[in-house]
């Protein structure tokens, strides 16, 4: 199974720390709450059986 993990500029180390081989998809935004499902598309990411996204604030 192929999991990728989506965060911000400021937990990417934290989760690149954390990710036990999983793969990791930086987005150019500071707090992966305010990640966008419009970036998140720009970003392409394909392949991928499980795509973990934060939640944000405004959900």
């Amino acid at each position: 199974m192929r999991v990728l993990l989506v965060t911000g500029n400021l937990a990417s180390d934290l989760v690149r720390e954390s990710a036990c081989g999983t793969d990791v998809l930086v987005l150019d935004v500071d707090v992966a709450a305010f990640i966008t499902p419009e970036m998140l598309c720009r970003a392409g990411p394909r392949g991928y059986d499980l795509i973990l996204i934060p939640r944000g604030y405004n959900c």
